[in-house]
């Protein structure tokens, strides 16, 4: 077998005046020790460091390393690797450029610096991010087939049922009587929350509250639709707000938080919206302003919240009577006229005490 080995090339300098080395042997070795066809002083090489020589196949070489550290081909540590033009051999800082053959000899290569080798990995490694990137990309389109169908699986079983049985009552009802896997699968998997004990018997029936849809506000018009009867927070015909909306029901009785929160649980974040500053919201309104730094119920009775008002109840005689709003702490016309003056509750009771919400006697004090 015949090497050619370039060494010594200047910049401007042809490859045929450039010097060089001709090798006819079986193989081509790489080390300090004199022995060796290439010999280097690099202190990080071994006596026998690597050995070039063919393969079975004609006109291909590769490299072996005689060394337990490997040598290093295009910047990796390898025991046995394929040489290719363009391919770097480095062995401490002595670096090898693997050149075409030129017909005359078997193997040819060149010998180059620090700098020429980091030059030429950097474009080594700018092509293997290209090849690294059309393999990633073959291989996806090997996986993604199975990827596109759990897409569409998961699409289906979540999102297209769940949103046919909304508008479906039939199907809705069909897949809550089925397995846990269709039933997972029927409108109700994309409930917010529980439904409070107020609302249980019309659970099922989304679009009692959601008139407009789903994914909508409940409007006014439903909760009126069965709680026509029951008095509005404020007289909406009498009430100017300005600079915000007109609140609605559902902005503060709100749904799918807890089992009993639509009424008994309201937050008292959701009264400062508009208490904390009610002159802004409702300029004539004669209600005083929350002070400032009121929050949480433990403070709801710690001198924080503005003085509550009675409902006085006069002209009881007449058919309609005069209810007269009265601040508890307006000791003058904190005054009572129902006639019950002077009644003695303590007389009118059981003396053995009377029963208590929750089922036990409270005794008599």
């Amino acid at each position: 077998m015949k090497f050619r080995i370039r060494h010594g090339n200047q910049t401007g300098q042809s490859a045929e005046n450039a010097a060089h080395l001709i090798f006819e042997t079986e193989s081509l070795r790489i080390g300090r020790s004199p022995e060796n066809e290439l010999v280097t002083d690099n202190p990080h090489a071994a006596d026998y460091h690597g050995v070039i020589q063919s393969t079975d196949a004609p006109g291909k070489t590769h490299i072996e390393a005689l060394a337990h550290s490997g040598i290093i081909v295009n910047g990796k540590s390898r025991k046995v690797a394929s040489l290719t033009p363009g391919d770097i051999v480095s062995v401490g800082d002595f670096h090898l450029r693997i050149l075409p053959p030129d017909g005359e000899h078997d193997f040819e290569a060149e010998v180059i610096t620090h700098e020429e080798a980091e030059a030429d990995l950097l474009r080594l490694d700018r092509g293997n991010r290209w090849i690294r990137w059309i393999k990633a990309k073959l291989h996806q389109l090997r996986v993604r087939p199975v990827a596109w169908f759990a897409v569409v699986l998961t699409l289906l079983l979540l999102f297209l049922i769940p949103l046919t049985a909304v508008y479906v009552p039939s199907l809705n009802h069909f897949l809550k009587s089925g397995t846990p896997l269709m039933r997972a699968m029927s409108a109700t998997s994309w409930s917010v929350g529980p439904i409070s004990r107020y609302h249980i018997r019309i659970a099922d029936d989304c679009d009692k509250c959601h008139t407009d849809g789903a994914f909508t506000n409940v409007p006014d018009k439903a909760c009126n639709a069965c709680h026509e009867d029951i008095r509005h927070h404020f007289n909406v015909d009498k009430t100017e707000v300005t600079g915000h909306p007109m609140p609605m029901c559902g902005d503060c009785h709100q749904e799918h938080i807890a089992d009993n929160y639509l009424v008994l649980g309201d937050r008292v974040e959701q009264c400062l919206q508009c208490h904390a500053d009610i002159k802004k919201i409702a300029p004539k309104s004669e209600l005083q302003s929350i002070a400032a730094g009121f929050s949480g119920e433990e403070n709801l009775f710690a001198k924080k919240h503005p003085e509550f008002k009675a409902s006085m109840v006069s002209n009881h005689e007449e058919d309609h009577p005069v209810v007269t709003r009265v601040r508890m702490d307006d000791k003058e016309h904190l005054k009572e006229h129902s006639g019950l003056r002077g009644f003695s509750h303590k007389d009118h009771l059981n003396k053995d005490g009377i029963l208590a919400p929750d089922g036990k006697v409270a005794p008599r004090s």
